[in-house]
């Protein structure tokens, strides 16, 4: 899937793809075009260029946390098969587990932190 948001002025685009459960995000300045799958998302113009570039950065370490849980699940089926390493795999779903509840988490982290930064008003002024 790739995602696409372009927004005018100084509002910031977003554009991340995912691959196999791996995404790739950045933030900068583009044109007027916002497109994103089937459906326009304007509810991600975001009031200063800080704002989203850190969403973008958190979207990154989201995706990340994600990818290593699919994997360390995957590779723990892949070593239930055989009887001398089901004790690695209960480790890799411990650990798949534990990625799992760390990616709310990250969420969580990104909103209080853009809830902090100044809104463009107040970036102006200070």
């Amino acid at each position: 899937m790739y995602n696409k948001i372009m927004c005018e002025g100084d509002f910031v685009s977003l554009e991340w793809s995912h691959i196999g459960g791996l995404g790739i995000a950045w933030a900068g300045r583009t044109s007027k075009e916002i497109k994103m799958s089937q459906q326009p998302r304007s509810w991600m113009k975001f009031s200063t260029r800080k704002h989203g570039v850190l969403y973008a950065r958190y979207q990154a370490i989201y995706d990340g946390v994600d990818a290593l849980a699919a994997i360390a699940f995957i590779v723990g089926s892949a070593l239930f098969f055989s009887e001398s390493t089901k004790t690695m795999a209960t480790w890799l779903f411990l650990m798949g587990s534990v990625f799992f509840a760390v990616r709310p988490l990250v969420h969580l982290v990104r909103d209080f932190h853009l809830a902090r930064l100044p809104e463009q008003a107040e970036a102006e002024e200070g």
